[in-house]
Parts: C-alpha cells; sequence; structure tokens
C-alpha cells in the first residue's frame, strides 16, 4: 500500500514542470499614470470609444462587450469599472508594465502595443 506521503512528494515532482515558464526577476520603471475605476461597463465603454477616437497611432478593434478594462498608451490611463475591478486591475497593470519593460512569459497578448 503507497503510503500518502510518497504520493504528495510525487505530485509536488509533477508542479515543477512549469517553472522554466516563470517570471524572472526584473525591476521596471512606470512612469505617472491614471487609474479610473468607472461607475459602470457602459462607462467605460464610452471612454473606450472616446479614445478610439483620439488615438491616432494605434486603432482599437473591440466591440463593446467584448473587455473588461482597457489602457489607453497615449495617456498611462488604466480603465476598469466598478464594483470588482481587481482582475482588470491587475491585467491592465501588466500591458502598462509591457510598456516600460517588464517581461511576461510565454504570453504573446502582452507585447507592448499588443492585442
Amino acid at each position: 500500500m503507497i503510503k500518502s506521503k510518497h504520493i504528495f512528494i510525487g505530485l509536488m515532482v509533477l508542479q515543477t514542470g512549469c517553472a522554466h515558464h516563470a517570471y524572472k526577476p526584473q525591476r521596471i520603471e512606470v512612469k505617472s499614470h491614471s487609474m479610473i475605476l468607472h461607475a459602470s461597463r457602459v462607462k467605460m465603454e464610452n471612454a473606450y470609444e472616446l479614445a478610439n477616437v483620439k488615438d491616432t497611432e494605434r486603432i482599437f478593434t473591440k466591440d463593446r462587450e467584448e473587455y473588461t478594462g482597457f489602457i489607453n498608451y497615449r495617456l498611462n490611463e488604466l480603465h476598469c469599472y466598478i464594483p470588482y475591478p481587481e482582475q482588470c486591475m491587475l491585467h491592465e497593470y501588466k500591458h502598462l508594465g509591457t510598456k516600460y519593460g517588464l517581461k511576461v512569459p510565454d504570453d504573446e497578448h502582452f507585447i507592448y502595443g499588443g492585442k
């Protein structure tokens, strides 16, 4: 009979396979930025449309309800909506970080100016 300790050790060995895809130690300096938490999804989407009109360097292609937040690279503004914006904030901060050199392992979505 296999002891539970052996099963646990075996599972721990299997969990280490993705370590080479992890973040590496790094430091980035992010210039001043703003975070805007909108009162509703519609207000955030309206801000997205307004940023799309004013941004001549980057063309936004997402339709309404296809995103939960966005970053305006020109103004360094992160936009999310309340009441639970934590996941959106983390995602958009990662986008801002990639603008200033953050290396996100194995995720082409976070290439600066990306998709």
